[in-house]
């Protein structure tokens, strides 16, 4: 791209490829700086726009970003791909309402479905009388957060109940993959494969239950779903609101997650899990838990250590309002994205517009191993979840450490993981109903230095005691999701 740029610098394709290239390996100012280069060459093209957009969400630039989302949907409504692309980012976007998102997520499966014609697979027989086939569909089997939950559950699969079967479209492999490959019976790389042909080898291995771990995603295959490659299909794990594709039969869900009345944000039908969403397995990394810095330095600090995406105008703008409301209070911001320093400037002028004092603001980027990583922790007194699209493997890390988090109950799945997993940990009482409540939540608990120390101590234990942690029980529990949902349907009539 470099060289063509240099023998065609106004090449506005070859700047937005460029951008949206930087934008993947976390380089948002010099990907930004391609793509309004670009957006000046040819502000009618559709891939600047939607590259511009995937590149201000990421830092949180929402509100910017959203208008070129909309452009490039404009531009170009009939392209499946781009609109597909499109559907992760806006997630991130509180401007964007789960009915919205649901709507444009049924209007792209649609398209899919359209251009999709079913597989021929054998006819099935409700796998009544043995064990159930699973196959898991995802790009992220490797060190990534969707594995890291996942791991804990293929070693406790009992092959009585399940046969497992992982479909891998993971372009970049490493230990964790080989880790993840020794669980299953069957190992496909389907990397190369059209997703026509990767819904004929699912069929072929008589798949009963395929289970898709990315939704919309990067890297997903989501696709080949239309396909229908498998009699039950189901979604859990990677993207929390809908595929929007008809043949994904289930979502698997908790009460917490998408209580009563959340049924119409989804195509699918939703399964709950009784005990819960995650299944949380802590890193041996994990350094001590350490005092509270309260302790030492006489004030609290607040932190946060999730994507950048999910620091949008309104979380912005009440973290500056809790930092006026607990004085001498500190936030702590930590992600890879702020180790570009054009970035820490951009965010910090965010908080400074808001009236935050540059000291009262510190931003660390990434960090050479989980230890240190999760050292970090040990700077913070309270971790705040952002809103709408709220932390989970952050939240579970935060609380190993011994963090608690104050978390707002959303009107969305994605936001709502900490009220899933502090109910699970009998922290109810850390969950907020409300912005305004979020607010007092966390200024009251910050004034509470005696009884953050005391809970900083057990939560570790708490955590690991907690169905969260308890691998073997909660994957009896989704082995019997997995065949009720296979007797559900039978039940329907599907062959």
């Amino acid at each position: 791209l470099q060289a063509v740029l240099e023998r065609e610098p106004t090449c506005a394709l070859a700047r937005a490829n460029l951008g949206g290239l930087l934008t993947n390996r976390g380089r948002l100012a010099a990907a930004l700086e391609h793509l309004e280069a670009a957006l000046a060459t040819d502000p009618e093209s559709p891939q600047v726009h939607a590259n511009l957009f995937m590149c201000l969400v990421r830092r949180g630039d929402h509100e910017r970003g959203l208008g070129h989302a909309w452009r490039a949907q404009e531009l170009e409504p009939e392209d499946t791909a781009l609109h597909g692309d499109l559907l992760g980012p806006l997630a991130y976007v509180e401007a964007v309402s789960p009915a919205e998102l649901a709507a444009r997520a049924t209007r792209w499966g649609d398209r899919v479905a359209a251009a999709a014609e079913p597989v021929a697979r054998p006819a099935w027989d409700g796998a009544r009388d043995r064990p159930l086939r699973v196959g898991y569909l995802s790009p992220d089997l490797k060190s990534h957060s969707v594995a890291f939950f996942l791991e804990p559950i293929l070693e406790a699969h009992d092959p009585a109940a399940v046969e497992v079967f992982c479909y891998s479209n993971t372009l970049r492999t490493d230990a964790v993959t080989e880790r993840l490959r020794g669980h299953a019976r069957g190992w496909r790389d389907i990397t190369r494969l059209t997703d026509g042909e990767a819904a004929a080898r699912i069929a072929a291995d008589r798949i009963d239950l395929l289970v898709d771990l990315a939704g919309v995603t990067a890297g997903n295959r989501l696709r080949l779903l239309a396909y229908r490659p498998a009699p039950v299909q189901a979604t859990y794990l990677g993207f929390d609101a809908t595929t929007g594709i008809a043949a994904v039969d289930f979502r698997i869900t908790d009460p917490w997650l998408d209580p009563e009345g959340f049924e119409a944000h989804y195509r699918e039908r939703l399964w709950r899990l009784p005990l819960g969403y995650h299944c949380y397995r802590p890193p041996e990394a994990a350094p001590p838990v350490t005092p509270p810095p309260s302790l030492d330095r006489g004030r609290i600090t607040f932190g946060s250590f999730n994507n950048l995406a999910k620091v949008g105008p309104g979380v912005v703008r009440a973290w500056a309002e809790l930092l006026h409301r607990v004085p001498g209070s500190r936030l702590l911001l930590k992600h890879a994205y702020l180790s570009e320093e054009a970035t820490r400037a951009w965010v910090a002028r965010r908080f400074t517009d808001c009236g935050v004092e540059p000291g009262r603001l510190e931003l660390l980027g990434h960090v050479d191993g989980p230890e240190d990583h999760l050292a970090l922790y040990g700077e913070v007194d309270i971790a705040l979840d952002p809103f709408p699209y709220g932390g989970c493997t952050t939240t579970c890390e935060a609380l190993w450490m011994g963090v608690p988090v104050v978390t707002l109950a959303a009107d969305r799945a994605m936001g709502r993981y900490g009220v899933s997993i502090l109910s699970r940990l009998g922290l109810a009482d850390w969950i907020a109903g409300d912005r305004d409540a979020y607010l007092a939540l966390a200024a009251a608990r910050a004034a509470d230095l005696e009884g953050l120390a005391a809970l900083r101590y057990e939560l570790r234990s708490r955590v690991a005691a907690s169905s969260l942690c308890q691998a073997a029980p909660f994957t009896r529990a989704l082995e019997a999701a997995y065949r009720a949902m296979a007797e559900r349907l039978w039940a329907e009539g599907r062959r």
